[in-house]
């Protein structure tokens, strides 16, 4: 869109706003750059462009003012781009209105009408001045008016040759506007193009100008704050690769941490584990950036490691040959003692790995014996289920019998210990569920009946009875205990008699069960798992038959 103009003199005024708004803007102060605070600024943008401004003032004298400029020697009509070698001292001399004095008539700048061209000019046209409407205000703009009966036309800058002379002075972010301008203009594209490259060119100059005076007055003892500011500042030049100057800045902030860092750790009672994690923290939560402080933060902890590391190794010096006692007490310990997470849970996790383990073969030497003693004498097997612990262990339990088993425990044996493992189910529900019964583990037996439940510890049972109102095992405080049980008379005896022996077994606890015992490589005297024997010769005990081996 055209922007029509009453008269010259608005054009001139039009002008002289926009020269004295640049000439405002250039007086910038240290907070242009935006990087500056009150106490350690450093950048006085004045000073940076002292040298401009006076380059600038040198070409504002109009005295040199002659007809080739009016004529337009120096300003091109036709291509509607600005000449750069057109003075301030020019542009003055029209916001002053030298210009109209200057005009004198020439071939080339003046339209002759006919006569009655003129009249019709005259009559159409406000006070004798009418502006050319040919285009938009992207074109170079036209002036007609009549002096001593003749027409002449002035040819003034157009909106890109004046972008292009106030974007020599101007700041980066003021060329970034515009740039905007331009590209938002609806002008002839050719020239449009034309004066997008120039502005660039300007804007990319003025961008490194602004870095380099941002960076080249930093302190050498930049702080959080500022370091941060300058760096957000430098992101804002698109313009240009910023990556060096910030590696600048970058430079300078790291050896300011270090220095802090390094006197900090200094300082720390390295034996004092709680004075190297406080440090620690304090690291953690400081204004530091992430690459200086894990490097101090990562030595601090190796530290408290090895002093971790050898506390546990107290406790625990190699839990490949402890006793499950020893074990127990270690990991309570561990437990309740402040350590590193990680080595906390690791070592843990060994303990409990060798602890599950000892009791896995514990468990597992305990079924076979209860198999071999029941094997023949009871009749109805389909209510008895031995503890297959490592398919229970190792998770591959899908199958009917594993969910039985799941059921039984969950419903009355929940309270037993973590390494305390079931032997065998006798089952007394009404359809198999697993919900009734009991079960035998080397420490209790837990039952659950249509009334009662319970638990009883297998050190204060006499024995286990089969009566007239069934099975029953004989509490050393409590007296007759009922057993669900849905045997037959006959099995129900058989198991009773097979139960009692091997609670008696697990009372007496013999070496070879022990898990001191279990965990030896090597036994220079052997003990029979079945009968608990101890010999010395051979791999058969002398006393039962039974195999070392098995």
């Amino acid at each position: 869109m055209l922007q029509v103009y009453q008269n010259i003199s608005e054009y001139y005024n039009f002008l002289e706003e926009a020269v004295n708004e640049q000439e405002e803007k250039n007086k910038v102060s240290e907070r242009a750059y935006g990087v500056e605070d009150n106490t350690n600024s450093g950048l006085n943008l004045e000073d940076g462009l002292q040298k401009n401004k006076a380059e600038a003032d040198n070409k504002k004298d109009g005295s040199n003012l002659g007809k080739n400029d009016i004529a337009g020697e120096n300003i091109t009509a036709g291509d509607g781009c600005y000449d750069e070698n057109i003075s301030d001292g020019t542009k003055k001399d029209i916001l002053n209105g030298g210009l109209e004095n200057s005009i004198e008539s020439g071939e080339d700048r003046v339209v002759s009408n006919s006569d009655g061209e003129k009249d019709n000019y005259a009559a159409n046209s406000e006070n004798g001045i009418e502006k050319e409407k040919a285009g938009d205000n992207t074109g170079t703009v036209e002036q007609r008016f009549n002096e001593g009966g003749t027409d002449k036309v002035i040819r003034c800058p157009s909106l890109y040759d004046v972008l292009i002379d106030m974007g020599r002075t101007a700041k980066y972010s003021e060329i970034i506007e515009y740039i905007k301008k331009v590209k938002r203009s609806e002008g002839e594209e050719q020239k449009k193009l034309h004066c997008l490259d120039v502005l660039t060119k300007m804007c990319k100059t003025a961008a490194k100008k602004e870095v380099e005076y941002i960076v080249s007055h930093l302190p050498e003892n930049i702080n959080f704050d500022r370091y941060k500011r300058t760096k957000e500042k430098l992101m804002t030049y698109m313009e240009i690769d910023v990556s060096p100057y910030i590696k600048i800045v970058d430079t300078k902030r790291d050896k300011v941490e270090f220095d802090e860092l390094n006197k900090l750790v200094e300082g720390v009672d390295r034996d004092n584990r709680n004075e190297l994690l406080d440090v620690m923290e304090k690291i953690k939560n400081g204004e530091y950036e992430k690459r200086n402080s894990d490097r101090f933060v990562e030595g601090l902890r190796k530290r408290v490691y090895a002093m971790d590391e050898a506390k546990l190794r107290g406790i625990c010096p190699n839990p490949e040959y402890l006793t499950f006692d020893e074990g127990l007490k270690a990991i309570k310990e561990i437990e309740e003692g402040i350590f590193l997470p990680e080595l906390k849970s690791n070592m843990l996790q060994l303990i409990d790995k060798k602890l599950t383990a000892l009791k896995t073969e514990e468990c597992e030497l305990l079924v076979r014996k209860l198999k071999r003693e029941l094997d023949g004498k009871i009749s109805n097997t389909s209510k008895i289920h031995f503890y297959d612990i490592r398919k229970m262990r190792d998770g591959e339990s899908n199958d009917k019998e594993s969910s039985f088993v799941k059921v039984a425990i969950s419903t009355y044996a929940y309270a037993a210990e973590k390494y305390e493992y079931p032997i065998i189910i006798c089952d007394s529900s009404l359809f198999g569920s697993g919900k009734d019964g009991f079960i035998v583990t080397p420490d209790h037996i837990f039952y659950k009946g249509l009334i009662k439940s319970g638990s009883v510890d297998v050190k204060k049972i006499n024995g286990i009875f089969s009566k007239k109102n069934g099975l029953v095992m004989l509490h050393m405080e409590k007296g007759c205990i009922k057993m669900p049980c849905t045997l037959s008379k006959n099995d129900e005896k058989n198991l009773a008699e097979v139960l009692t022996s091997f609670v008696d077994y697990l009372k007496l606890k013999p070496e070879s069960r022990s898990i001191k015992y279990m965990s030896k490589q090597e036994h220079k005297i052997k003990c029979c798992y079945r009968c608990g024997h101890r010999f010395r010769d051979g791999n058969i005990c002398p006393k039962c038959g039974s195999s070392f081996n098995s």
